[in-house]
C-alpha cells in the first residue's frame, strides 16, 4: 500500500470503516462507490458524499457576494435550489455552504464567498434562506442535501486580511456582529457546522472548547455535526497549540469536533501514532452499551460525548438521509458486533483467547473484574481501585506513555475501564502495549500491582 493509505497507517480493510468521501462527481461513479462500500461494510451505513457547491453545480450563478448585493431572498433561494437540485441528483449528500462569515476587510481572499458581506442582518436573512433551499422540508428527497454552515467562527475578521490568521476581538463585537448569521442558520435547522482555520483570542476554533461547547452547543443549541475545515486540526500545530498531529486530534475531539475533514483524528482512532492502539471508529463504538453512553453523557465527559454524538449521527442520518437502506441491528448495543465476531470461528477464537488471557492478568494483578450482564464476553471491564480515577489513569497513560485506549471511557463515576477489542483487528501486540502502559501508570499513581499484567498476559497467550 502506498500514498495516503500508507501515510495514515490504513489497510484496505479499514477503508470500509470510513464515513465520508470528498469531491467525487457524478451519480454513476458515486453509485458504484456506494454499492461496493455497502457490499463490504459490516454496518451497512451509507457513505456521505460531501462537496463544495458555492454558486452553481452545472448551471453557474453569480458569486455569493454578488447574489447578496441583490438584497432579494427570492433570487437567492432559487439560485441555491437549482444548485442543490443538480448536485443532489449527482449524489451529493452534504454541501459545504452557506458561507455566512461577516467580512469587512477587502484584502481577505474569501470575501466573494460570503453571502451577507459586511452586514450582519443580511447574513441572518440569507443564512435562513439558503439553509431552507438546500435542505427542503424533507432532506432525504432527491435534490436536497445537508447544509454545512461555515466557518465557525469569525473567519472573516482575520488580521490584515490574511487567510488562516489570528482573530482578536471583544466578546461584545463577536456576539453583536459575527454570531447572528450562524445562529440564524442553526435556528432554521442547519445539519452541520464547519470550524474555521483562525484563532479566536489565541485558541484555534477547531480546538476551542469555549467556542464549540459553551457557545455552539449550549448557548446556540446546535444538535448537529461539527466538521473541521480541511487540515484545520493539523494546522493547530502551526498556531503553536499542538505539538503534533496526535495531540491536535485529541484536542479537537475534546473540544467537540465530530469529523476531521483531513486525517488528524486517524492518529487517535486508526493508530496513526506508532504507540497508539489501532482501533478504527467503527470497531470501537459498538463496544459501549447505550446505558454506558447515557451515563457518560450525564457526566459530560468530553471524549465520551464525541463517540456518543458520532453514534447518534450515524444512526440519525442513516434513517433520515438514506431511508432506502437496510437497518442494522441495535447500533448502540453489542448484538451486531457479537454476531459478526461469532460468525467467523478464527476471529471468535482469537478474541476469546485474548480476553481470557487479559482477565487472568487483571486478577493476578490484584484488580477486580466488573461483571455486568450485556457486556461482550470478549471485552474485559475492570474496576479501578479506590483512590484511582479511570479518567486520570487514561490521561496519564496517554500523556506519559503515548498510549490512548480508544473506546475506554471514564464511565460509572470514574470507577471502570474497558480493555480489549471487538473488531476484527484485535491482536496480541496492541493488548501487550496497552497492559504494559497500564502497569507503569498504576505504579506512577502510587498503586503498584501484585503482578505485571503484561507478563501474565504474554504467559497465558503462549
Amino acid at each position: 500500500t502506498t500514498g495516503p493509505l500508507k501515510d495514515l497507517n490504513l489497510s484496505n480493510e479499514m477503508l470500509y470503516h470510513v464515513g465520508s468521501i470528498l469531491n467525487v462527481v457524478g451519480s454513476e461513479k458515486i453509485r458504484k462507490i456506494q454499492d461496493e462500500y455497502l457490499s463490504k461494510s459490516r454496518l451497512k451505513i451509507p457513505l456521505l458524499f460531501m462537496a463544495d457547491v458555492i454558486n452553481g453545480y452545472r448551471t453557474v450563478f453569480p458569486i455569493p457576494i454578488a447574489q447578496g448585493c441583490s438584497w432579494d431572498t427570492n433570487v437567492i433561494y432559487h439560485c441555491t435550489k437549482v444548485s442543490i437540485k443538480e448536485a443532489g441528483a449527482a449524489g451529493a449528500s452534504v454541501n459545504f455552504s452557506p458561507m455566512v462569515d461577516l467580512v469587512r476587510d477587502s484584502r481577505w481572499g474569501r470575501v466573494m464567498e460570503s453571502i451577507g458581506g459586511e452586514d450582519p442582518y443580511l447574513g441572518e436573512v440569507f443564512a435562513k434562506t439558503m439553509v431552507e433551499a438546500y435542505q427542503g422540508e424533507d432532506i432525504s428527497k432527491l435534490g436536497n442535501a445537508a447544509a454545512c454552515v461555515k466557518h465557525f467562527a469569525a473567519y472573516g475578521a482575520v488580521e490584515g486580511g490574511r487567510d488562516y490568521n489570528t482573530v482578536d476581538m471583544s466578546e461584545r463585537e463577536f456576539r453583536q456582529y459575527y454570531l447572528p448569521a450562524y445562529k440564524s442558520a442553526i435556528d432554521n435547522g442547519a445539519e452541520m457546522i464547519m470550524t474555521s482555520f483562525n484563532t479566536i483570542n489565541g485558541i484555534p476554533s477547531s480546538v476551542n472548547q469555549w467556542l464549540l461547547r459553551e457557545v455552539l452547543r449550549k448557548e446556540l443549541g446546535f444538535k448537529g455535526i461539527v466538521i473541521s475545515d480541511y487540515s484545520a486540526i493539523e494546522e493547530t500545530i502551526a498556531h503553536g497549540v499542538s505539538k503534533d498531529k496526535k495531540e491536535a486530534a485529541y484536542k479537537a475531539i475534546m473540544a467537540g469536533v465530530d469529523i476531521d475533514m483531513d486525517a488528524c483524528q486517524a492518529d487517535i482512532v486508526c493508530g496513526g501514532s506508532q504507540k497508539a492502539l489501532s482501533a478504527p471508529v467503527g470497531l470501537t463504538l459498538l463496544c459501549v452499551s447505550k446505558e454506558a453512553l447515557e451515563a457518560m453523557e450525564q457526566r459530560r465527559t468530553p471524549i465520551a460525548s464525541f463517540y456518543a454524538n458520532i453514534l447518534n449521527f450515524r444512526d440519525y442520518y442513516k434513517n433520515k438521509w438514506f431511508p432506502y437502506t437496510m437497518p442494522i441491528s441495535d447500533i448502540y448495543g453489542l448484538r451486531t458486533a457479537l454476531e459478526n465476531v461469532q460468525a467467523d470461528p478464527d476471529i471468535h477464537a482469537r478474541h476469546k483467547k485474548i480476553a481470557e488471557a487479559t482477565r487472568c492478568a487483571v486478577i493476578e494483578a490484584g484488580l477486580k473484574l466488573y461483571l455486568r450482564k450485556g457486556y461482550c464476553p470478549t471485552v474485559t471491564v475492570v474496576e479501578v481501585p479506590q483512590g484511582v480515577n479511570s479518567a486520570q489513569l487514561l490521561q496519564r497513560m496517554d500523556e506519559t506513555y503515548g498510549v490512548m485506549i480508544a473506546g475506554c471511557f471514564d464511565i460509572l463515576a470514574g470507577k471502570v475501564i474497558r480493555l480489549g477489542h471487538m473488531g476484527e483487528n484485535a491482536n496480541v501486540e496492541d493488548v501487550t502495549l496497552m497492559l504494559d502502559a497500564l502497569d507503569h501508570t498504576f505504579a506512577d499513581l502510587g498503586y503498584p500491582l501484585k503482578a505485571s499484567m503484561k507478563d501474565v498476559f504474554l504467559r497465558e497467550m503462549k
